[in-house]
C-alpha cells in the first residue's frame, strides 16, 4: 500500500495545470537526479511500505485509514479558510490540526531515515564505550572528579575542598580538559 509523506491536499497547492496529460503536475527533485516534471500529486510523495509492519500486513492500511479519518479529512475541510478573518480556531480545530502537522513531521521520510541513522549510530558508540573497560574507567573517574553534589560535605567523603564553603565561595573541584584520572 501507497502512504503519502505529504498529504495529497498539501501537494495540489503547489501544483500546475499541465496541458498535456490535462491534469495537475508537481516538478520532483531528487538528490543525484534531474528534475522530472510528470509528478503528479497524488503519488509524488507516495512510498509503497511506509507503515508496513511484516508481523501484520493489514496494519499498514488500518493506519492509513485511520489518520486520514481522525485528522487529514477534518483539517482539509478548514485549512483553506485559516486565513479569513472570520475563521475561528477552537479547541477541536487546534487539536486536528496539531495531530496533522505532526502526522507531516513523523511521515518525512527524510527525518525518519535521519532519526534511524543518529539512533544508530548513538548505539554504536555506546556499545563500543561499554567494550572498552580502559575509557570507561577514564570517563567514570572524570566525571565523578568533576561533580560535588550540592549539599553533601565533601570531607565527609575524604576529599580536600580547598576551603570552607560556608563563606560563599565556590570551590568544588574542577573538571579540566585532558586530565587524566589518578
Amino acid at each position: 500500500m501507497f502512504s503519502h509523506t505529504v498529504p495529497k491536499k498539501l501537494l495540489e497547492q503547489f501544483a500546475y495545470d499541465d496541458p498535456r496529460t490535462k491534469s495537475k503536475r508537481l516538478w520532483q527533485y531528487q538528490k543525484c537526479l534531474p528534475p522530472w516534471w510528470k509528478a503528479s500529486p497524488g503519488r509524488a510523495t507516495a512510498w509503497d511500505g511506509h507503515f508496513a509492519d511484516p508481523a501484520n500486513a493489514a496494519k499498514e492500511e488500518q493506519i492509513e485509514l485511520r489518520l486520514k479519518q481522525e485528522f487529514e479529512d477534518p483539517v482539509n475541510e478548514f485549512i483553506e479558510m485559516i486565513g479569513y478573518r472570520a475563521f475561528f480556531l477552537d479547541a477541536r480545530r487546534i487539536y486536528l490540526l496539531t495531530g496533522y502537522v505532526r502526522m507531516l513531521f513523523t511521515r518525512s521520510v527524510a527525518r525518519q531515515a535521519a532519526s534511524a541513522v543518529n539512533a544508530k549510530t548513538k548505539m554504536d558508540a555506546f556499545r563500543a564505550l561499554l567494550k572498552d573497560d580502559k575509557r570507561l574507567t577514564e570517563l567514570a573517574a572524570q566525571v565523578h572528579d568533576g561533580y560535588d553534589p550540592p549539599g553533601i560535605s565533601t570531607r565527609a567523603h575524604g576529599h580536600k575542598t580547598g576551603g570552607d564553603r560556608s563563606n560563599g565561595e565556590d570551590n568544588r573541584p574542577t573538571l579540566r580538559p585532558g586530565r587524566s584520572p589518578a
